[in-house]
């Protein structure tokens, strides 16, 4: 009699729980001469897409929009003198090619105004957004994480958060084919050599000369690296008001020595400058040509240009004097004859 009597069924009623905090990676990979550039990127939080159970994966239950409201992202973006690596450090997860380094900005995303009321997986989306001048965002702009709440002997307990790439069913193992642990962009730059030339017979070629480089960067403050003959560093800054982001420095180069102007992206523009020297005749050429003759007659400024009008950039002086004749020059053969009669 006891074995077919009724059994009452009672429903587990949870209290609702909040969620926590996870971390992802934001990943920049530059060229080892380039510098980090002023770099801020928008991670917004959306609704997720239910996937059905099946025999060997549990179901999925996509976020609400009401939910996704709830989630606040908080990161620090990218500034000039922010540490880089040329190697991949201990647990990050990304591809360096040759000659190339990194940087990388940890996003923290907030759940705990989003209340759990059952069980389960809910999926909420992350998707980036925002542009900048030489950086090209990472090919998924949009990945997902997976919160999973769990029974905790009665109480309910957030286990875990898992960020991947997919919308597909979650693997029964929950080991994740495609776990990601963030985003990474690339920032593309170039370098900007200065050559002095100094030609002619009247030419000083132990002369040092001055040379202001005035740099507008694209997007924020900026720093960028000169090497070579003089060793300067260029960091921009908009005073209010100013309408862009400037900076300058001199350096002195006698003939045939070089500097090079590292880590110009896209949109910035470059200034060269010479002291303006009386008795040379200033003529600039640009790319790979080797010749003053092909140069072109200039004040003294090659202005407002970027990285697509030229990499490559020589200035040459020219002092150029015919060698007088006179009476003494005349006259001195003469004078030798009657010194020997």
């Amino acid at each position: 009699l006891a074995s077919v009597a009724g059994v009452p069924a009672f429903a587990t009623n949870y209290t609702a729980v909040p969620g926590g905090t996870t971390t992802f990676d934001k990943y920049l990979v530059m060229d080892e001469d380039a510098n980090v550039p002023t770099a801020d990127f928008t991670f917004a939080i959306g609704a997720g897409t239910d996937v059905a159970a099946t025999d060997s994966t549990p179901a999925v239950k996509g976020a609400s929009a009401e939910q996704a409201a709830l989630v606040t992202v908080s990161k620090d973006g990218f500034v000039p003198g922010e540490t880089t690596y040329d190697s991949v450090q201990d647990g990050d997860t990304l591809t360096l090619g040759e000659d190339e380094k990194y940087a990388v900005d940890v996003v923290t995303v907030d759940f705990s105004k989003v209340s759990f009321s059952t069980p389960g997986i809910y999926r909420f989306s992350v998707t980036e957004s925002g542009t900048v001048n030489g950086v090209t965002n990472d090919t998924t702009s949009t990945r997902y994480i997976d919160v999973y709440v769990v029974d905790n002997n009665g109480a309910l307990s957030v286990s875990n958060y898992i960020l991947h790439d997919g919308t597909a069913a979650v693997p029964g193992d929950g080991k994740y084919t495609d776990k990601a642990t963030g985003f990474t962009n690339t920032y593309a730059t170039q370098n900007v050599t200065l050559t002095k030339q100094v030609e002619g017979n009247m030419g000083d070629k132990s002369k040092d000369f001055t040379f202001t480089i005035t740099i507008t960067s694209a997007d924020g403050a900026k720093s960028y690296d000169i090497t070579g003959a003089d060793t300067k560093t260029i960091t921009t800054a908009k005073p209010e008001e100013a309408a862009a982001y400037t900076g300058s420095a001199t350096v002195e180069l006698c003939d045939d020595e070089t500097v090079t102007i590292k880590g110009l992206s896209a949109g910035d523009t470059y200034t060269i400058t010479e002291t303006s020297v009386d008795g040379y005749e200033t003529k600039i050429a640009t790319g790979s040509t080797t010749s003053s003759e092909d140069a072109t007659i200039v004040s003294n400024a090659f202005a407002n240009k970027t990285i697509a009008d030229a990499t490559a950039v020589t200035f040459y002086n020219i002092s150029e004097a015919s060698t007088p004749t006179g009476i003494v020059m005349d006259i001195a053969p003469y004078a030798l004859l009657v010194v020997v009669a």
